[in-house]
């Protein structure tokens, strides 16, 4: 059960100050974290250019995702789903662009190619464990979903994943649900095929 003081709900505007909440949130969930030290070449000062790379793109390109959030009594984000939808966006903003040569510029040249290479990896492995073509684009994908260390483990994060289900309504949905742990912690990630009637 959510806690009583958690509202949870379907963002119809997003915006760039609710990006920067987003990724602060992200940034103080995964820093530690083994696959962000590798993403990042050690370097956790540039975690936060690579968290508006990834969260920026979705969240500010008109079409291109949902976004479910949790907010407690005081308006604080507690915790955020961000869902890529099917398809690809109808809109393509310079901004990701922008953020992702940001990100990059910050990469020694070893880090660059590590990340040119598993940005091919990542994708194929995801197409051959659910048995989908570009499993990414043709889905409902939840690229991110975090909660705030205290309040993991109380429903938030279930919570926004009914909502989300709801919205999509799909007889048929795979996905991927990543709960970040802070850097005390482990990260823990579940697949299953949720089959919707």
């Amino acid at each position: 059960m959510t806690p009583p003081n958690v509202t949870i709900e379907l963002v119809e505007r997003l915006t760039e100050p609710l990006t920067e909440e987003a990724v602060q949130l992200f940034t103080s969930l995964v820093v530690g974290y083994p696959c962000m030290m590798a993403l990042t070449g050690g370097d956790w000062s540039i975690l936060p250019d690579f968290g508006r790379a990834t969260v920026r793109s979705l969240v500010l390109c008109p079409g291109a995702s949902h976004m479910f959030t949790a907010r407690d009594e005081t308006r604080a984000l507690v915790g955020f789903a961000l869902f890529s939808l099917p398809g690809e966006p109808s809109t393509q903003g310079t901004h990701e662009k922008d953020d992702m040569s940001e990100y990059m510029s910050k990469l020694s040249p070893e880090g660059r190619q590590y990340f040119a290479e598993i940005g091919k990896d990542i994708p194929r492995s995801k197409d051959e464990l659910f048995g989908i073509e570009a499993a990414e684009r043709n889905t409902y994908w939840c690229s991110r979903a975090m909660v705030r260390a205290d309040y993991q483990g109380k429903g938030v994060a279930k919570a926004m994943f009914e909502i989300a289900f709801g919205e999509v309504c799909n007889p048929y949905l795979t996905y991927t649900y990543r709960v970040a742990y802070g850097p005390d912690t482990h990260a823990e990630s579940t697949q299953r095929r949720l089959e919707l009637q």
